[in-house]
């Protein structure tokens, strides 16, 4: 990708480091279908994986996106899976027509190969920018059978991997995302040993912890001394990813090194010392239309009731949004706590360690 190109489209992004009152999302976390065929011991969202109705549809989710009058710096999907919506490359389609977002990323148990590479190869020939499919890999063979909850869902990793590596371009990337608990914490080195040496394609391997709820609950999050022993190898880990294509001095990945820190810190205190932009650049919206400042907070409103910008302005974001600036909430969640690093212009001369030289 031409490189003058990239710094172009996400410079214009940059007045929300001062201005982000009044702010309309940048970031945005859409989860196209609750559906999920694997059962994860450690989903948070386990409650809803087999609940398809009242879905967004087309039209809903076009209108909603008009109603944005707005671009993203990026659209995050999640789930559920992915692409067990059949339609997915229109709902791409759509969000690229209205939003023009400059990043995608979809993550995916890879259950589908076949589905998963028909998909990827629909939504290549209307989506021209940096596009990343991420492939959820939490163990070797049967540990990560065992976790995901399905027999054979590592072999479908691997045939997916071989697949959409061969489509790979400058701008369609493949990552790996291991989610650490405590079935799988003590044997990440190990993961991410046997991920470099069979998926050499990798733009990256990223490590990202359990959330809260899951069905079986003797499945904990890292608890504080994993922390403490490993977040100076995670970073390590992370600084030594091939890396993304967009990066510009090495800034976005010691923005990932330096969520290990405040992670860490957070886990340690059980609250947040920073500023949380949650309700302001970054918005989640789910399957049936809830549009909420994060997927763990509180409800702005439903935008089969609404449209987006109304809700987006209502009394009652704006109250969630003072309880989030009043520090009400805290979390470790990396595709928020990431965008907190960007923005907040405090945060860069901490970033300077470890931009690689």
């Amino acid at each position: 990708m031409n490189p003058f190109n990239i710094i172009k489209n996400n410079l214009k992004f940059a007045k929300k480091i001062i201005k982000k009152k009044g702010s309309l999302p940048i970031y945005m976390i859409f989860e196209p279908t609750s559906l999920c065929n694997a059962r994860c011991s450690f989903c948070y969202n386990w409650q809803t994986v087999e609940d398809k109705k009242n879905e967004l549809s087309l039209d809903e989710i076009d209108r909603f996106t008009r109603s944005m009058d707005s671009k993203l710096l990026a659209l995050a999907l999640s789930g559920g899976e992915p692409f067990l919506r059949e339609d997915l490359p229109e709902v791409i389609n759509i969000f690229n027509k209205n939003t023009a977002m400059n990043h995608l990323s979809i993550p995916t148990n890879a259950l589908l190969p076949d589905r998963i590479f028909e998909t990827v190869t629909k939504i290549l020939d209307v989506y021209k920018k940096r596009f990343v499919v991420l492939l959820s890999l939490d163990g070797i063979g049967k540990d990560h059978d065992k976790i995901r909850g399905i027999d054979g869902i590592f072999e479908k990793v691997v045939e997916t991997y071989n697949k959409l590596s061969r489509i790979q371009s400058d701008h369609f990337e493949i990552s790996i995302t291991t989610c650490l608990s405590s079935l799988n914490m003590d044997k990440y080195l190990k993961i991410y040993n046997y991920v470099r040496k069979h998926f050499p394609g990798l733009s990256t391997h990223n490590f990202s912890f359990m959330r809260s709820r899951p069905p079986d609950e003797t499945v904990k999050p890292p608890d504080q001394q994993f922390f403490q022993e490993n977040k100076k190898k995670l970073q390590e880990i992370t600084l030594d990813n091939k890396g993304y294509q967009f990066d510009i001095l090495g800034f976005f990945h010691s923005t990932k090194a330096r969520y290990y820190d405040i992670a860490c810190k957070t886990n340690k205190d059980k609250k947040r010392d920073w500023p949380c932009y949650a309700g302001q650049l970054t918005a989640y919206v789910d399957c049936y239309g809830d549009v909420w400042p994060c997927e763990i907070y509180k409800k702005f409103g439903n935008l089969k009731n609404a449209d987006f910008r109304d809700i987006w302005f209502s009394e009652t974001a704006e109250k969630v949004r003072s309880e989030i600036k009043n520090k009400n909430c805290w979390c470790d969640h990396g595709c928020f706590v990431y965008i907190n690093i960007l923005f907040n212009p405090i945060e860069y001369f901490k970033l300077l360690r470890y931009v690689k030289r």
